[in-house]
Protein backbone atom coordinates (compact mmCIF):
# COMPACT_ATOMS: atom_id res chain seq x y z
CA UNK A 1 0.00 0.00 0.00
CA UNK A 2 2.91 2.21 -0.32
CA UNK A 3 1.90 3.48 -3.90
CA UNK A 4 -1.68 5.40 -3.07
CA UNK A 5 0.52 7.70 -0.47
CA UNK A 6 3.35 8.42 -2.93
CA UNK A 7 6.05 6.94 -0.62
CA UNK A 8 8.83 6.15 -2.82
CA UNK A 9 11.46 4.79 -0.72
CA UNK A 10 9.06 2.35 0.38
CA UNK A 11 7.89 1.19 -2.96
CA UNK A 12 11.63 0.82 -3.95
CA UNK A 13 12.95 -1.13 -1.28
CA UNK A 14 9.62 -3.76 -2.23
CA UNK A 15 10.48 -3.83 -5.37
CA UNK A 16 14.23 -4.49 -4.64
CA UNK A 17 12.85 -7.50 -2.27
CA UNK A 18 11.30 -8.63 -5.49
CA UNK A 19 7.64 -7.78 -5.19
CA UNK A 20 5.09 -8.29 -7.85
CA UNK A 21 5.24 -4.99 -9.82
CA UNK A 22 1.50 -5.83 -10.93
CA UNK A 23 0.48 -7.32 -7.83
CA UNK A 24 -2.96 -6.26 -6.51
CA UNK A 25 -4.25 -6.98 -3.00
CA UNK A 26 -7.95 -5.47 -3.66
CA UNK A 27 -10.90 -7.64 -4.98
CA UNK A 28 -11.10 -5.16 -8.49
CA UNK A 29 -6.86 -5.60 -9.21
CA UNK A 30 -6.31 -2.42 -8.62
CA UNK A 31 -2.50 -2.17 -9.24
CA UNK A 32 0.39 0.31 -7.64
CA UNK A 33 0.54 1.91 -10.94
CA UNK A 34 -3.29 2.44 -10.72
CA UNK A 35 -2.91 4.09 -7.25
CA UNK A 36 -0.14 6.10 -8.11
CA UNK A 37 -1.90 7.52 -11.01
CA UNK A 38 -5.28 8.10 -9.22
CA UNK A 39 -3.17 9.88 -6.67
CA UNK A 40 -0.74 12.12 -8.59
CA UNK A 41 2.76 10.16 -7.44
CA UNK A 42 4.85 10.93 -10.54
CA UNK A 43 7.87 9.58 -9.40
CA UNK A 44 6.11 6.36 -7.65
CA UNK A 45 5.05 5.58 -11.72
CA UNK A 46 8.01 6.24 -13.35
CA UNK A 47 9.43 3.77 -10.82
CA UNK A 48 6.91 0.95 -11.04
CA UNK A 49 6.58 1.50 -15.03
CA UNK A 50 10.61 1.49 -14.87
CA UNK A 51 10.13 -2.28 -13.38
CA UNK A 52 7.99 -3.14 -16.12
CA UNK A 53 4.62 -2.38 -14.46
CA UNK A 54 1.57 -3.12 -17.15
CA UNK A 55 0.41 0.27 -17.92
CA UNK A 56 -3.10 -0.84 -20.03
CA UNK A 57 -3.97 -3.05 -16.33
CA UNK A 58 -7.46 -2.83 -15.68
CA UNK A 59 -9.56 -1.99 -12.63
CA UNK A 60 -12.41 -5.11 -13.22
CA UNK A 61 -14.95 -3.73 -11.94
CA UNK A 62 -15.06 -0.57 -13.91
CA UNK A 63 -12.59 -1.72 -16.58
CA UNK A 64 -10.77 1.92 -15.63
CA UNK A 65 -7.50 2.57 -16.53
CA UNK A 66 -4.69 4.18 -15.00
CA UNK A 67 -4.74 7.01 -17.87
CA UNK A 68 -8.04 6.75 -17.21
CA UNK A 69 -7.77 8.02 -13.59
CA UNK A 70 -5.35 9.87 -14.28
CA UNK A 71 -6.79 12.27 -16.37
CA UNK A 72 -10.11 12.03 -14.38
CA UNK A 73 -8.04 13.90 -11.44
CA UNK A 74 -6.36 16.09 -13.48
CA UNK A 75 -3.27 14.81 -13.50
CA UNK A 76 -1.25 15.78 -16.21
CA UNK A 77 1.82 14.58 -15.59
CA UNK A 78 0.54 11.11 -14.84
CA UNK A 79 -1.45 11.20 -18.44
CA UNK A 80 1.56 12.17 -20.59
CA UNK A 81 3.87 9.85 -18.75
CA UNK A 82 1.69 7.30 -19.42
CA UNK A 83 1.15 7.72 -22.76
CA UNK A 84 4.39 8.23 -23.71
CA UNK A 85 5.00 4.43 -22.12
CA UNK A 86 2.18 3.31 -24.53
CA UNK A 87 -0.48 3.39 -22.59
CA UNK A 88 -3.61 2.57 -24.62
CA UNK A 89 -5.70 6.11 -25.01
CA UNK A 90 -8.66 4.43 -26.47
CA UNK A 91 -8.88 1.65 -23.73
CA UNK A 92 -9.16 4.37 -21.13
CA UNK A 93 -12.77 3.28 -20.26
CA UNK A 94 -16.02 5.10 -18.56
CA UNK A 95 -16.39 4.69 -14.60
CA UNK A 96 -18.68 1.95 -15.20
CA UNK A 97 -16.95 -0.19 -17.50
CA UNK A 98 -19.17 0.12 -20.65
CA UNK A 99 -16.04 -0.44 -23.38
CA UNK A 100 -18.04 0.67 -26.70
CA UNK A 101 -20.68 3.00 -26.48
CA UNK A 102 -21.00 6.09 -24.17
CA UNK A 103 -22.30 9.31 -25.82
CA UNK A 104 -25.20 9.11 -28.47
CA UNK A 105 -24.44 5.13 -29.51
CA UNK A 106 -20.63 6.59 -30.77
CA UNK A 107 -17.19 5.12 -29.81
CA UNK A 108 -15.21 8.07 -28.39
CA UNK A 109 -12.18 8.76 -26.19
CA UNK A 110 -13.48 8.48 -22.80
CA UNK A 111 -9.77 10.02 -21.30
CA UNK A 112 -11.07 13.27 -23.09
CA UNK A 113 -14.49 12.78 -22.08
CA UNK A 114 -13.82 12.88 -18.47
CA UNK A 115 -10.99 15.06 -18.62
CA UNK A 116 -13.83 17.67 -19.97
CA UNK A 117 -16.31 16.62 -17.28
CA UNK A 118 -14.12 17.35 -15.02
CA UNK A 119 -12.55 20.89 -16.06
CA UNK A 120 -8.98 19.33 -16.34
CA UNK A 121 -8.04 21.94 -19.46
CA UNK A 122 -4.05 20.68 -19.22
CA UNK A 123 -5.27 17.05 -19.62
CA UNK A 124 -7.78 17.84 -21.93
CA UNK A 125 -4.94 19.21 -24.06
CA UNK A 126 -2.33 16.58 -23.22
CA UNK A 127 -5.00 14.01 -24.92
CA UNK A 128 -5.79 16.08 -27.98
CA UNK A 129 -1.97 16.25 -29.02
CA UNK A 130 -2.39 12.85 -28.86
CA UNK A 131 -5.24 12.41 -31.82
CA UNK A 132 -8.18 12.36 -29.29
CA UNK A 133 -11.60 12.62 -30.53
CA UNK A 134 -12.96 16.24 -29.56
CA UNK A 135 -16.26 16.23 -30.60
CA UNK A 136 -18.18 14.32 -27.69
CA UNK A 137 -15.93 15.64 -25.32
CA UNK A 138 -16.78 19.26 -26.35
CA UNK A 139 -20.19 18.01 -25.61
CA UNK A 140 -19.13 16.73 -21.93
CA UNK A 141 -17.20 20.20 -21.41
CA UNK A 142 -20.05 22.04 -21.86
CA UNK A 143 -22.46 20.54 -19.91
CA UNK A 144 -20.13 20.58 -17.02
CA UNK A 145 -19.78 23.72 -17.04
CA UNK A 146 -15.88 24.08 -18.02
CA UNK A 147 -15.43 27.24 -20.22
CA UNK A 148 -11.55 26.90 -20.55
CA UNK A 149 -12.01 23.15 -21.59
CA UNK A 150 -15.02 24.43 -24.18
CA UNK A 151 -12.50 27.20 -25.20
CA UNK A 152 -9.39 24.25 -26.00
CA UNK A 153 -11.95 21.90 -27.31
CA UNK A 154 -13.32 24.12 -29.49
CA UNK A 155 -10.09 26.36 -30.74
CA UNK A 156 -9.73 25.16 -34.80
CA UNK A 157 -13.58 26.65 -35.08
CA UNK A 158 -15.52 23.21 -34.37
CA UNK A 159 -18.77 23.22 -36.06
CA UNK A 160 -21.24 22.31 -33.19
CA UNK A 161 -22.97 19.39 -34.59
CA UNK A 162 -26.06 17.47 -32.80
CA UNK A 163 -25.90 14.23 -30.69
CA UNK A 164 -28.68 12.92 -28.47
CA UNK A 165 -32.15 13.93 -29.82
CA UNK A 166 -30.54 16.98 -31.69
CA UNK A 167 -29.19 18.25 -28.61
CA UNK A 168 -26.06 20.73 -29.24
CA UNK A 169 -23.50 22.09 -26.79
CA UNK A 170 -25.26 25.45 -26.96
CA UNK A 171 -28.72 23.95 -26.02
CA UNK A 172 -26.79 22.18 -22.99
CA UNK A 173 -25.15 24.88 -21.82
CA UNK A 174 -28.39 27.14 -21.93
CA UNK A 175 -29.43 24.89 -19.87
CA UNK A 176 -27.04 24.24 -17.47
CA UNK A 177 -27.07 27.89 -16.86
CA UNK A 178 -23.37 28.74 -17.74
CA UNK A 179 -23.40 31.61 -18.91
CA UNK A 180 -19.87 31.72 -20.47
CA UNK A 181 -20.29 28.64 -22.27
CA UNK A 182 -23.04 30.27 -23.80
CA UNK A 183 -21.13 33.60 -24.49
CA UNK A 184 -18.40 31.18 -26.14
CA UNK A 185 -20.21 29.26 -28.03
CA UNK A 186 -22.28 31.62 -29.78
CA UNK A 187 -19.21 34.12 -30.52
CA UNK A 188 -17.30 31.02 -32.18
CA UNK A 189 -20.60 30.74 -34.38
CA UNK A 190 -23.43 28.51 -32.78
CA UNK A 191 -26.65 29.20 -33.95
CA UNK A 192 -28.78 30.40 -31.60
CA UNK A 193 -31.98 29.43 -32.90
CA UNK A 194 -30.80 25.78 -35.07
CA UNK A 195 -29.72 24.81 -32.08
CA UNK A 196 -32.66 23.17 -31.30
CA UNK A 197 -33.77 19.68 -30.47
CA UNK A 198 -35.71 17.08 -32.73
CA UNK A 199 -38.82 18.43 -31.52
CA UNK A 200 -38.04 22.12 -32.72
CA UNK A 201 -37.38 23.24 -29.03
CA UNK A 202 -34.99 26.21 -29.25
CA UNK A 203 -32.44 27.41 -26.26
CA UNK A 204 -34.82 30.21 -25.50
CA UNK A 205 -38.10 28.02 -25.86
CA UNK A 206 -36.00 25.99 -22.92
CA UNK A 207 -34.88 28.66 -20.81
CA UNK A 208 -38.23 30.96 -21.19
CA UNK A 209 -39.85 27.73 -20.17
CA UNK A 210 -37.75 27.71 -17.02
CA UNK A 211 -37.84 31.03 -15.77
CA UNK A 212 -33.94 31.44 -16.41
CA UNK A 213 -34.47 35.23 -17.18
CA UNK A 214 -30.07 35.85 -17.47
CA UNK A 215 -30.15 33.05 -20.21
CA UNK A 216 -32.75 34.62 -21.89
CA UNK A 217 -31.70 38.44 -21.78
CA UNK A 218 -28.60 37.03 -23.39
CA UNK A 219 -30.08 35.04 -26.10
CA UNK A 220 -32.56 37.45 -27.42
CA UNK A 221 -29.26 39.54 -27.07
CA UNK A 222 -27.43 37.72 -29.68
CA UNK A 223 -30.52 37.16 -32.10
CA UNK A 224 -32.62 34.56 -30.89
CA UNK A 225 -36.04 34.91 -32.56
CA UNK A 226 -38.73 35.58 -30.11
CA UNK A 227 -41.27 34.47 -32.46
CA UNK A 228 -40.63 31.90 -32.95
CA UNK A 229 -43.13 28.94 -32.33
CA UNK A 230 -43.22 26.64 -29.12
CA UNK A 231 -43.44 23.26 -30.51
CA UNK A 232 -46.54 21.54 -29.25
CA UNK A 233 -45.37 18.72 -26.56
CA UNK A 234 -47.98 15.82 -27.04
Amino acid sequence: MASPYGYLESVRLLLKMSADVDYSRTNDSVTPLYMASENGHVECMQVLIKKGADVDKVNIKTGATSLYVASYNGHVECARILIEKGADVDKARNDNGATPLYVAGADVDKALIMASRNGHVDCAQLLIEKGADVDKALFHGVSERSPGVCALLDRDGRQYRQFINGVTPLYVASEYGHIECVQLLIEKGADVDNSRTNDGMTPLHMVSEKGHVERMQLLIEKGADVDKPRPKIA
